[in-house]
């Protein structure tokens, strides 16, 4: 369905040129995607294989893509009203969303690797659609990201060239037969085999952890972030990352490399960086989206800790945490966002100092910088509070240690955020920006779509500590019925 509609946009781009009509298909298209992977999900476990086994789909895998569609369509409503986009940029909006779902159901190399290229090349369209100065973080996102590919591409070839299958269900009976009926297959070389596939499995992991930013593979994501303009920040900083991450959730617990992954601790070793990085160097930024890059890399060090543990408790954690990061993340962005109007952008940290126009964006800005903190009762104290768990209860002291230290340092930045909105004046920041009272006035559109995205995320954060285990229960129902 997601590909008909995405062809249909594509027709009717040659009929008119209205923008609007573009985004509200999209919409549409998203709205009726979601409707059937809903009906898709049902009670079975069983793995339903598509078109000769190069996709895959269950439960996990539906419940998902719901959940990619709906983050979608918050994301695509930040464009209604907005003219500075051509509307070729929801085609392209359309090919990513594509990409991130044929990467989640993917179950052979061929297939994955397409798809991880169908949602790359389309961010780096997305990166530079809009500003000649976004040109040089573009190509530097081009660059490293082709690197990235061309890593992750030589680890398939190295567990291709062993194992001579290309569908990943080949690979989980290789991997379930004992050693000595495994060194028959490959001559007698069982350790060397395994080494090997070892290297491809780093190589693989390597390649994914470079596309989603994670430290030490970090470089580019703070400078492509502080360059675009902030409606595509916060796509690249979304959805350039769930589908990854939704891919190593799957791939890692279900799949043959799991055992491998969780022996390189390969995964724990990026989430300690992460979290290390992402804390300290947070510290010194001023400039916002440069703030939320390195924000991002921290929470992706929890996120990291949640997929390097081998239990349902493990994963169910990681959903729950990135249901509600990703949420408080769109809330931030539709803050920003909902102030930009022509060339005025919100660079530093010393211009949100205008929030104090509008006490509700102030409150509800506070509120999700909280949520991001990780302080009670809000809905991130709950999703890092079972990370934390679950991580101390399988003997991940060191790493647990490592990230309740990093979590009260990066409390420092988002408090300098909430002392600038609330303590110090309108301030133009040094950056060229030039905010006034008027121009706060014409650059508040009355964009419904913003007011409602705001209200209805602030709400959910609020309101979880009512009845937490509701969520709770709910990820680890999920899991457990679909995975063990």
């Amino acid at each position: 369905m997601l590909t008909i509609g995405i062809g249909a946009t594509v027709i009717t781009r040659t009929a008119t040129n209205n923008s609007e009509l573009f985004t509200r298909l999209i919409i549409g298209v998203l709205i009726y995607s979601t409707i059937l992977s809903q009906q898709s999900f049902n009670n079975s476990i069983q793995e339903i294989p598509i078109l000769g086994g190069l996709f895959h789909t269950n439960n996990l895998i539906n419940g998902i893509e719901m959940y990619i569609y709906i983050i979608s369509i918050l994301l695509i409503l930040f464009l209604i009203g907005r003219k500075d986009l051509v509307a070729e940029y929801r085609l392209v909006l359309g090919f990513s969303i594509l990409g991130a779902i044929t990467l989640i159901e993917s179950y052979d190399i061929y297939s994955t690797f397409l798809a991880i290229e169908l949602q790359s090349l389309s961010l780096y369209v997305i990166a530079t659609i809009t500003r000649k100065e976004a040109t040089a973080a573009g190509l530097k996102y081009f660059l490293l990201g082709s690197l990235s590919s061309a890593i992750f591409l030589l680890g398939l070839v190295i567990i291709y060239s062993l194992t001579g299958v290309t569908q990943y269900d080949g690979f989980n009976i290789l991997y379930a037969l004992p050693s000595n009926e495994l060194g028959i297959i490959i001559s007698g070389e069982t350790e060397s085999y395994n080494k090997l596939c070892n290297v491809g499995i780093t190589f693989i992991a390597i390649g994914l952890l470079f596309k989603i930013g994670a430290a030490p593979f970090h470089s580019w994501a703070p400078d492509v972030y502080d360059n675009v303009p902030t409606i595509i920040t916060s796509w690249l900083a979304i959805m350039g990352k769930i589908s990854i991450l939704s891919f190593i959730f799957v791939f890692s617990t279900t799949g043959v490399f799991a055992e491998s992954l969780e022996s390189f601790s390969l995964l724990t070793i990026s989430a300690t960086l992460s979290l290390l990085i992402g804390s300290i160097l947070g510290l010194v930024q001023y400039k916002i989206k440069r703030l939320l890059a390195y924000s991002s890399i921290s929470h992706l060090g929890f996120l990291l800790i949640g997929l390097s543990i081998d239990s349902g408790l493990a994963a169910s954690s990681f959903l729950f945490y990135m249901f509600q990061y990703w949420l408080s993340l769109i809330s931030i962005f539709a803050i920003l966002i909902y102030y930009e109007s022509g060339n005025s952008s919100i660079r530093s940290v010393s211009n949100l100092g205008f929030l104090k126009f509008n006490p509700a964006l102030i409150f509800a800005l506070i509120i999700s910088l909280f949520s991001l903190t990780g302080i009670p009762p809000l809905i991130g104290f709950f999703g890092k509070q079972m990370i934390l768990y679950t991580s101390l209860l399988n003997g991940y002291y060191f790493i647990s240690t490592v990230a309740i230290c990093t979590s009260v340092i990066s409390a420092a930045y988002y408090l300098r955020i909430v002392k600038t909105i609330g303590f110090v004046g309108v301030d133009n920041g040094g950056d060229g920006t030039e905010f006034s009272i008027s121009t706060i006035k014409e650059s508040n559109i009355s964009n419904k779509s913003l007011s409602w995205i705001i209200s209805i995320i602030s709400l959910m954060t609020l309101s979880v500590f009512q009845t937490p285990s509701l969520l709770l229960n709910l990820a680890q129902h999920f899991v457990l019925n679909n995975l063990f």
